[in-house]
């Protein structure tokens, strides 16, 4: 095991399939190279999603409809860990999905972008939603970027794989879905929640998490994406251009 800097965070949870063994050994590996434990969300396996919870906590015009679907056990394990962060009494917490590859430098990374979060005024604290992942290779622009910076305010989501939030955004959130329901997939819906409650989202930068479901290294389990060596090298040719060679025609500021 890698000796590493414990993450400063009240709860660690992964949302995963429970009849999924490989990606349950994948993140158990991955995640306990950085000394990190964590809590499965096991809960709302699409075997799970009833009638009953569909319509508690969907509308029907989301992907899926008024049937069960991968994307609505995804979004509802999601929404599940805002409940329990609640029912628990946690203070904030790390949500995975079971995919995730992380930087070497993720502790030390995260530990500082969250620093940084707390760091801001409360009211700000109590509506951020902090993205840590590269999965659609989008980045802060080089004009914007500064030395030794990592938290960025965005304007939204980029995707569900990564990211912390604290008792008081899970608190806003449960409410709103209680009173409205959901009608989106996870990340898109973290998306809606910018007008309907003031979400704020912000970025990591650098990224320090990626899915194996969109770099090609594991198979997706809510879409047809390919995956194998193929996407694998698209990818990196992606993210070596967006990454290392876009950002020499823009300035980082000192």
């Amino acid at each position: 095991m890698r000796m590493d800097l414990p993450i400063n965070v009240d709860k660690i949870y992964v949302v995963h399939v429970s009849s999924d063994k490989h990606r349950e050994e994948h993140i158990k590996r991955e995640l306990g190279r950085f000394g990190i434990s964590f809590e499965f969300m096991l809960k709302g396996d699409k075997s799970d999603i009833s009638t009953e919870i569909i319509t508690e906590y969907f509308t029907g015009d989301e992907v899926g409809g008024l049937s069960p679907s991968a994307q609505q056990s995804c979004t509802y394990k999601h929404l599940s860990i805002y409940e329990k962060m609640l029912v628990d009494g946690v203070q904030d917490a790390l949500v995975f999905e079971d995919d995730v590859y992380l930087s070497e430098n993720f502790n030390e990374v995260f530990n500082k972008t969250i620093s940084e979060l707390k760091s801001l005024p409360k009211e700000i604290q109590d509506k951020a939603l902090v993205n840590f992942e590269n999965s659609t290779l989008q980045i802060i622009h080089p004009s914007k970027q500064l030395e030794g910076k990592h938290l960025y305010k965005a304007e939204k989501s980029r995707c569900a794989g990564a990211y912390y939030l604290n008792k008081n955004l899970a608190q806003s959130i449960t409410d709103y879905r209680i009173k409205y329901k959901c009608n989106k997939i996870i990340d898109w819906y973290h998306n809606e929640l910018i007008s309907a409650i003031q979400l704020q989202h912000y970025w990591c930068h650098p990224p320090v998490v990626e899915q194996g479901s969109h770099n090609g290294r594991i198979q997706s389990m809510i879409d047809d994406k390919k995956y194998g060596y193929i996407r694998q090298f698209t990818w990196k040719i992606s993210r070596l251009y967006k990454h290392k060679i876009r950002p020499l025609f823009g300035n980082r500021k000192k």
